[in-house]
């Protein structure tokens, strides 16, 4: 069967064009379709009678589309211009996919210029995801089940890569959800582009699901896009390399979801899971990203308690070690003019939690005001989330070493401020992390570090990496 939309990982728009720009574009095609492969034509043989002079304007839309320099700028005046004409559905849907299409990438040329989300008033990205779930509703109406799956799958992808003040995680995750379901309920097909598209999708609802604290729907993605890839890994015309990355991704999802459960224990079992699977498959961002959240979860397992054979004393200084490792990583990303500032004010703010959980003074504070500095400076919201989490803490553990109920009342408010500015934008798994660490303040304060130092070397600090998300979720 022949498929002309190639997925890569966590990416739902096509690579290439599936005719040369010499074909001509005023014709009903004949060739067979995969079910995903829709979007890529302006007609298809199978389709209602579609209006002819409509039909026109999208073969010329398609054929700019296409053409090797793209000039969706074209397609969108194109397409404006003639926004009153009629329309069949598949018409229609096309149409509100185009548009999409031309904001993306209005998008991208905005990051490229590096235009700062205030000043993008026209928020591309929005306008892209309000086309795209147009036309998805479009779809519905005229039940055609694959086209849902693919435009919501498309609209999840927009508001998940929002800007967090733009506030669209939940709509993130109600679309993945929506996609996922959609496309669970065609036929099943024993075709490896299906299973891979599959694969995204669940995952996807995993991911979207973990941020929003939707665990029941989180593991429900997971575990789909688990039995996708079992599925998929004897099949011969399968990338062995994809695979293999699919599979590290997919331990790496599990780990970020337990940790944002509280399941500390399970997401240490499964960051050491992650590790051993192949560290070439990493890319250097990543790789300092992920040695970074696994000092994190080693970090809250001190203060849960032991972990299998791993003493106090053991995660201590393995939390160091993951730590160091990270700022090589973040070192050599520097050095390659690949800077990643929200990475380093996380290994900052971990490295702030291991001395005193070590029980030191010295350094703490200076390493949270710098990651301050860096959350404010980019104005990065959830960074500046956890920047609060971090400053309750640090009066928590003062509080414990000498009582005082400024301390206590002090570090109340930065878990207060934190959950405010989390639960403003919908970053409910961090909201959730703020509530925690209230609460047992309150009931019985964080444990009090013992005066045995871990048998390690003090944590080095790092710096960064490029366009992080600050939970730890790696770069796709």
């Amino acid at each position: 069967m022949y498929t002309c939309l190639k997925y890569a990982r966590r990416c739902l728009t096509a690579k290439g064009p599936p005719l040369s720009d010499d074909q001509n574009f005023h014709v009903t095609y004949t060739v067979r379709l995969d079910r995903r492969d829709r979007l890529d034509y302006p007609s298809c043989a199978d389709e209602p009678s579609a209006d002819s002079v409509y039909q026109l304007i999208l073969d010329d839309a398609y054929a700019h589309k296409y053409k090797k320099r793209r000039k969706l700028g074209k397609v969108y005046r194109l397409l404006m211009r003639n926004k009153r004409l009629p329309m069949s559905p598949y018409q229609r849907v096309r149409t509100e996919y185009l548009i999409a299409e031309y904001y993306l990438e209005l998008d991208r040329e905005l990051d490229k210029r590096g235009v700062p989300e205030a000043e993008r008033e026209d928020d591309p990205l929005g306008q892209a995801a309000n086309h795209y779930r147009r036309a998805a509703e479009i779809a519905s109406a005229i039940e055609d089940g694959a086209l849902v799956a693919q435009l919501k799958a498309c609209e999840s992808k927009m508001c998940y890569f929002s800007h967090p003040s733009r506030r669209r995680y939940r709509r993130a995750f109600e679309s993945a959800r929506v996609a996922l379901d959609a496309w669970s309920a065609l036929p099943s097909r024993d075709i490896t582009t299906d299973m891979t598209f599959a694969f995204a999708l669940g995952d996807a609802l995993g991911v979207r699901g973990q941020v929003v604290a939707e665990d029941a729907e989180a593991v429900r993605g997971l575990e789909y896009a688990a039995l996708m890839l079992y599925q998929l890994r004897d099949r011969p015309d399968m990338d062995a390399a994809q695979y293999a990355n699919d599979d590290l991704f997919l331990d790496w999802d599990w780990a970020a979801l337990y940790h944002s459960m509280g399941q500390y224990r399970l997401a240490f079992r499964k960051a050491r899971a992650t590790k051993k699977k192949g560290a070439d498959l990493f890319t250097i961002q990543n790789r300092a990203r992920f040695q970074c959240f696994v000092a994190r979860i080693m970090l809250v397992c001190v203060e849960e308690g032991e972990v299998g054979d791993y003493s106090r004393a053991r995660l201590m200084a393995a939390a160091s070690a993951a730590l160091a490792e990270a700022k090589r990583w973040w070192q050599v990303g520097k050095d390659q003019a690949k800077e990643d500032r929200a990475a380093y004010a996380m290994i900052l703010l971990a490295a702030a939690k291991w001395l005193a959980l070590n029980n030191e003074t010295e350094g703490r504070i200076p390493r949270i005001e710098e990651a301050e500095a860096i959350a404010t400076a980019r104005a990065d919201i959830l960074l500046m989330g956890q920047v609060e989490i971090a400053w309750g803490d640090e009066f928590a553990f003062q509080h414990l070493a000498r009582p005082a109920r400024k301390k206590l009342e002090t570090a109340e408010k930065h878990y207060r401020d934190a959950i405010s500015i989390l639960d403003d934008v919908e970053a409910f798994s961090l909201v959730r992390v703020a509530r925690l660490r209230l609460e047992r303040l309150s009931q019985h304060p964080i444990r009090r570090p013992t005066q045995r130092k871990a048998a390690t070397a003090r944590p080095a600090t790092a710096q960064p990496s490029s366009n992080m998300i600050p939970h730890m979720i790696p770069l796709r």
